[in-house]
């Protein structure tokens, strides 16, 4: 099931990288004032390439490329959900927050992905991360 949620959550970010490419330039007003502080296709070649590198990192085992693809959309997604709340705040109309709260979800969701990933690799090195938290060994801390 976890499984499908990260081959959805993939296929998400390479439809938003398609629509960016697509999206012609006079959309920009209906933009963010993150998304237009960029070029469309810039935006577009960050979601597909960063997705693809999810993608092949899952597929193939190689957790280190997966935990970067996923991390890199993770605060692609947290930008523009900061970029939409940035408009909504100097532009208030009363609605189109949850375009902020969907992709804030998605960084949410993209960021604990990363972390499984992470947790994946350290189990392959049969090394365990530890928790968080400080744990004195010695005199020394973990962070």
């Amino acid at each position: 099931m976890l499984g499908s949620a990260m081959l959805l959550s993939v296929f998400v970010a390479f439809s938003q990288g398609l629509d960016y490419i697509a999206r012609p330039t006079d959309t920009a007003p209906t933009l963010s004032v993150v998304e237009s502080a960029l070029d469309l296709d810039f935006w577009g070649g960050i979601f597909l390439f960063f997705a693809s590198l999810a993608l092949a990192g899952a597929l193939f085992s190689v957790w280190p490329v997966a935990i970067i693809g996923h991390g890199v959309l993770a605060f692609n997604y947290l930008a523009i959900s900061l970029g939409v709340f940035w408009s909504l705040i100097d532009n208030w109309q009363g609605y189109g927050w949850n375009t902020g709260v969907i992709y804030i979800s998605f960084a949410i969701f993209h960021a604990l992905v990363a972390d499984g990933c992470y947790d994946e690799w350290a189990r392959e090195w049969k090394h365990v991360p530890p928790s968080v938290g400080l744990v004195e060994d010695r005199g020394h801390s973990d962070l």
